[in-house]
This record gives C-alpha cells, sequence and structure tokens, in this order.
C-alpha cells in the first residue's frame, strides 16, 4: 500500500461505511496518552471502501512492537497476504502514524482517537473520523462488530 493513497482514502473516507458499519463523529471523549497505550495494541483501524459492496479499504492492526501491519485477505493468502505497512508511536495524547512502501517512507500523520460509551472508538483528523477500532479476532475488520 502506498502511503499518500492510504491516507487520501482514510481522509475521504471520513463519511463512509461498509453495510453495518456506524461511523461516528470524532467530537465525544478524546483518548488520552496512558489509556492509548492500552487500547491500541492488538486492535484494527477498520476504513470501509468508499463502494460498500467491496468491504474494507484498509485493515491495520497494531501490532505491539509499534509495527502497522494490513491486513489484506490473511496471512495465509496465496496471493494478498498481510504485510508490514509502517509504524505507529503514541505522543501526548496522538497516535503519529509512518509508512514505507519501495520509495521510503512518509509521515508522520498524526491522528487522535475519540471514544464513546456506545460507539466505540474513532480514529480522527481534523475533527473526522477517518477509521474505527475493532479487536483483532483473527479475520480483520468485520462489518457489523461491536467497537471495542
Amino acid at each position: 500500500m502506498k502511503p499518500f493513497p492510504f491516507l487520501a482514502g482514510l481522509v475521504l473516507l471520513s463519511g463512509v461505511a461498509a453495510p453495518g458499519v456506524v461511523l461516528a463523529g470524532c467530537g465525544d471523549t478524546l483518548v488520552t496518552e496512558a489509556e492509548l497505550a492500552l487500547l491500541l495494541p492488538k486492535r484494527y483501524a477498520c476504513a470501509a471502501d468508499a463502494r460498500p459492496e467491496w468491504g474494507w479499504k484498509y485493515q491495520e492492526l497494531h501490532l505491539e512492537s509499534g509495527i502497522l501491519r494490513d491486513f489484506k485477505r490473511g496471512s495465509g493468502d496465496p496471493v494478498d497476504p498481510s504485510k508490514d505497512v509502517g509504524t505507529w508511536r503514541i505522543v501526548g495524547d496522538a497516535v503519529h502514524y509512518s509508512y514505507q512502501d519501495a520509495s521510503g517512507s512518509s509521515g508522520p500523520f498524526i491522528h487522535t482517537v475519540h471514544g464513546d460509551a456506545t460507539q466505540g472508538y474513532s480514529i480522527c483528523s481534523g475533527g473526522s473520523e477517518v477509521a474505527r477500532l475493532q479487536d483483532d479476532l483473527g479475520g480483520g475488520c468485520t462489518a457489523g462488530a461491536a467497537k471495542q
């Protein structure tokens, strides 16, 4: 995955959802530094494709090591397996994402995480939701899954 399309895709997808996915705004409670350290590892940033029938455009798993892994079709898929695409780190109350590809790296792209009692957690940029967080249940993002 190339870094610019990823970021542009997330910004453009702020109001688009896969079937069964409810996207929320980012006006709710900001998740702070200490909470982020507990919240992000082993969770996916799930961004829907512009065409809901296509499912998920990005399914990026936050590994505890600070690596960001794109699920694609899963680690066992012979055609489109999961692969490491960048890194993430917490700086204050924000998450800094950097991406690597054959041409080098880009970033950091700075996002905040916001939570609410009923909808779970949103990854936000400029006050708009760009992705939702979901637990890693071994199969990437799932439409309609409870947001944790």
